[in-house]
């Protein structure tokens, strides 16, 4: 069993204000970007942490208790809790107009994405003797969701990546806005709305391999395979 959830933080755009065009842009168009914009990628993959000191009734606790899971009714033997999450954060430049407001650009963004935190449950009791067959087969089961998420960020990680840059290709000719801070978070949106298409396909391959071993029959095979639970 698995829970995910999707975190999205806003970009901070810390402004660097450069000197007026000479030019007399015409309105509504922005003059030549003062610098490249540059963009950092961070996958994060941390290490599952395994739990092992809760008694069952309260990892069912945990699970019942979060509207993201769906138990399916019974006991839950094991839970797996990992939050995805896409952080865009960086700085941007921007040029004052001479007929006010401002061309806002991207300027030195990171893109952090992936599973900063995962947390396996198994519960205390499967410590205990003659429980060892029913404490390998969970823990077999849990990290295949695991697993599972790994291999589908490897797989869609270039593509998350490619997205953003994408994004920020659109937006480097200028946005033009009544403030900085304005700019800034309509810059931050259009990377986050592109990547974010990406992540969604990366979670419907995800959440369809979880759904293939979340299923009554799977649970089945597990609890044959031990005469103790």
């Amino acid at each position: 069993m698995r829970l995910l959830r999707l975190a999205m933080t806003p970009l901070l755009a810390a402004g660097v204000l450069v000197a007026v065009p000479s030019d007399g842009s015409a309105k509504g168009a922005c003059p030549p970007a003062p610098d490249e914009p540059t963009v950092a990628f961070r996958p994060r993959e941390a290490s599952p942490e395994i739990i092992e000191r809760l008694p069952r009734a309260e990892i069912q606790r945990i699970a019942r208790r979060d509207p993201g899971i769906r138990t399916r009714g019974g006991h839950v033997n094991g839970l797996t809790q990992a939050e995805f999450a896409l952080k865009i954060s960086g700085s941007v430049t921007a040029v004052r107009l001479p007929q006010g407001g401002f061309c806002v650009y991207p300027g030195r963004l990171e893109v952090e994405y992936g599973y900063p935190t995962t947390r396996v449950y198994l519960p205390r009791e499967y410590g205990a003797d003659g429980m060892e067959c029913a404490r390998e087969a969970v823990r077999e089961h849990e990290l295949t969701h695991v697993r599972f998420n790994q291999e589908t960020l490897e797989r869609h990680g270039p593509r998350i990546e490619e997205a953003a840059r994408r994004a920020v290709d659109e937006v480097s000719a200028g946005i033009v806005a009544r403030s900085v801070d304005a700019g800034g978070r309509r810059i931050y949106e259009r990377v986050a709305s592109v990547a974010g298409k990406a992540v969604k396909a990366m979670e419907r391959e995800r959440n369809a391999l979880h759904a293939g071993i979340d299923t009554a029959d799977s649970y089945r095979q597990t609890t044959a395979r031990c005469a103790q639970w």
